[in-house]
């Protein structure tokens, strides 16, 4: 009997390459049919030039790009990722960038969270959302 991720999982074949096996965003429907991509350079300062001043919430943040450039830039930024590696992953980059006090990074479903108290909200990646 093969029951929850396991029985999702169980037709889908290997990915094999940078993301791992499965791959990391493997869970996430859209993301399977779109490979993820991570934000250039330019991309984060075309992305932080449009944002007001204040907190920045990043909804999947990835390996949180994003939200530490905000917060070398000086924005409260935090950054809700459903993969707790990816989070954990961010989490070691802040610290290492000098930004973790400003940096805030969560296990959080982004359709269960209050996005009220933010400035700026963003999603890169995702043509579908």
């Amino acid at each position: 009997v093969v029951s929850g991720h396991a029985r999702f999982m169980s037709n889908v074949p290997p990915i094999r390459g940078w993301n791992g096996e499965f791959g990391f965003r493997r869970n996430t429907p859209d993301l399977r049919k779109h490979p993820s991509a991570f934000a250039t350079d330019e991309q984060v300062s075309i992305v932080l030039s449009l944002c007001r001043p204040g907190r920045l919430v990043d909804l999947g943040s990835g390996d949180g790009r994003i939200v530490i450039s905000a917060a070398r830039k000086g924005y409260q930024s935090y950054g809700f990722e459903l993969n707790r590696w990816l989070v954990l992953y961010s989490k070691i980059r802040a610290r290492i960038a000098g930004v973790h006090a400003t940096a805030i990074f969560r296990s959080r479903d982004l359709w269960k969270t209050d996005l009220s108290i933010y400035d700026n909200i963003v999603i890169f990646g995702v043509p579908s959302m």
